[in-house]
Parts: structure tokens; C-alpha cells; sequence
């Protein structure tokens, strides 16, 4: 099934469950439907950072014209609307600069062949901005990472390998 979005009012990622077990979802929505896509961390994680670097090549390109385009929106730190259920789980993304209409195109597939699913989504420069502060608080609140290795701490602590497997 093919989702699109020519214009949104909610492009976030949130979460679902305890740090260690959390699920990861993009969420979008507009005045018509809302809809959620199973994501992994990493994959969060990526996109944050792609972002980052098409809205500084943007500033970078032409800085007087990301200036006049870019609208601040509304702050959302909302959870997730609920139910919370995936139409599918995102595979290959992919981010686009529209020119012609001033805003970032994303673009998924399902991760699974035979789920066949496709998404769509138009947003703003603001949107985006909001996307990445959003998406690094959520990416950042889960378990606090190991001082030796940078691996995440379990509540009971972790093997950690640069202890030569001593839990930690």
C-alpha cells in the first residue's frame, strides 16, 4: 500500500516501551489520518542526521533564501497517538530538496518485499527542524551508555568488553 503526504501537521519519531526494549516508530499525520511505521533506532538515528546535513547545505547554498522560506512551528513533545500500530516497518529512506515547492520530500519502502509498502511525505523547513530537536531528545533518553566501551547499560549492568567481559 502506498501512503502520501503533501502536507502534514505531525512528522515525529516516539516510542513505545522501557529503555532496552523500546520500539520505534515514525508517525505521521494530518487533518485526515494518522498513521505509524516500525523503525529501528539506527535508523533514527540516520535520518536525524541526514536532515542535519540537507538543512546545512541548504543554509550553506543560499543562506538569504533558507532565511525567508524557513516558518518555526510549534514545538510538539507529545507522545505518540495511540492506537500505535505499524502499517509496516521502513526499510530503504531517502531524502529530496524540492525546489520548486520549497520543502524536503522523504521517501520509504517496506522493509519486508512482501508487504509492498511505500510512504510519501512533504514538510517544511520548520518541520524539519522540530523533527531533528524532537528526534535527538527521544534517540538520547534511553539507557545511558557504558564509560569504557559506549555500549548501553542494562539495569543489572553489561559485559563489557574493553573489561575483558567483567560486568560493568
Amino acid at each position: 500500500m502506498e501512503y502520501s503526504f503533501d502536507s502534514v501537521e505531525r512528522f515525529i519519531i516516539g516510542t513505545v516501551g522501557l529503555p532496552g526494549e523500546r520500539e520505534f516508530y515514525l508517525q505521521v499525520a494530518n487533518q485526515d489520518r494518522i498513521t505509524s511505521f516500525a523503525m529501528e533506532k539506527g535508523q533514527a538515528i540516520a535520518l536525524v542526521e541526514r536532515l542535519q546535513e540537507l538543512l546545512r547545505e541548504l543554509r550553506r547554498r543560499d543562506s538569504s533564501r533558507y532565511q525567508a522560506i524557513f516558518r518555526p512551528v510549534e514545538v510538539d513533545d507529545g507522545p505518540l497517538s495511540t492506537p500505535v500500530e505499524s502499517e509496516f516497518a521502513l526499510g530503504e529512506m531517502s531524502l529530496t530538496w524540492m525546489d520548486d515547492s520549497d520543502r524536503i520530500l522523504f521517501e520509504a519502502n517496506s522493509l519486508q518485499e512482501e508487504e509492498e509498502g511505500s510512504l510519501k511525505v512533504l514538510f517544511s523547513l520548520g518541520q524539519a527542524k522540530e523533527f531533528i530537536r524532537r528526534s535527538e531528545r527521544v534517540i538520547s533518553s534511553g539507557r545511558a551508555p557504558c564509560s569504557f566501551c559506549g555500549l548501553p547499560l542494562n539495569l543489572d549492568g553489561h559485559l563489557c568488553p574493553r573489561a575483558n567481559g567483567y560486568r560493568r
